[in-house]
């Protein structure tokens, strides 16, 4: 585990950090260390299944991770009430099989098709031979000069991209629910919801008009856009810091 904040016993909220895509607890949330011990914050990340030093689960899905994060509360012993953040749905992303998903939104989203294919070599394409085929793709890609260095040893790790795979396929199969018939909020707080759904205008990966149309059909989440952020928001320390105000004490200073 990593922990950052004020200690527990100490702390006024408990926030579980769950890191996203090709990454481990060790991935930093840019939040001001200083903010958190003003408002007596305790930050705890720990690793996926599969990720860092946590053993891989085969059956990995949507419930076996929530699962996960309810005995990682029980053993840390937060008590009855803590918050969590998901870096991989910090910009959410939304499944193309959701039934309720209106087709006039999709048909022309190029990345409904780019999707598709890569669930197709994900699910059927030996894992040893789509991992060379990534790799050699990579080498000879003249996109791949602006990746940092560090991820595409991420790429290269065999174990890695197995995650990556695993991941893709649990979050873009198709699901036992439709998320967009949740009309009443699952959580509330004093009568309110507390789900905040944070999406970047410039995200080439999630589509705007997608994530605008489940806010407006599920009106008990708290939607908020950074209007110059694209996918990768929780490398803004100003983005971080309104995500904990926001989720906390229902404060944003700077984005919308």
């Amino acid at each position: 585990l990593t922990k950052r904040g004020v200690a527990k016993e100490k702390s006024n909220y408990r926030v579980i950090i769950v890191h996203g895509f090709n990454s481990t607890k060790e991935s930093e949330f840019l939040a001001p260390q200083e903010m958190m011990n003003k408002m007596g914050i305790y930050v705890v990340q720990y690793d996926r299944a599969g990720y860092g030093e946590s053993d891989p689960n085969p059956k990995r899905s949507q419930r076996s991770e929530a699962c996960d994060i309810e005995e990682l509360a029980d053993h840390l012993q937060l008590g009855s009430k803590f918050y969590i953040i998901s870096v991989a749905f910090v910009v959410p992303i939304v499944n193309y099989q959701w039934p309720s998903l209106p087709l006039n939104l999709i048909e022309d989203d190029k990345r409904e098709k780019n999707y598709w294919w890569m669930m197709f070599l994900a699910r059927y394409v030996p894992r040893s031979l789509l991992h060379w085929l990534v790799i050699a793709k990579s080498s000879t890609s003249s996109s791949t000069k602006n990746v940092p260095e560090f991820e595409m040893e991420k790429l290269r790790s065999r174990s890695d991209f197995d995650n990556l795979c695993n991941d893709f396929l649990v979050a873009f199969s198709k699901w036992d629910f439709d998320p967009l018939e949740l009309i009443s909020c699952p959580i509330l707080e004093n009568g309110q919801s507390n789900v905040h759904i944070w999406q970047g205008c410039e995200d080439t990966f999630i589509n705007l008009k997608l994530q605008r149309y489940v806010a407006k059909r599920l009106p008990w989440i708290q939607y908020h856009e950074v209007h110059d952020g694209g996918h990768v928001l929780i490398y803004d320390s100003v983005v971080c810091e309104d995500i904990l105000k926001s989720l906390l004490i229902g404060e944003v200073s700077h984005s919308n």
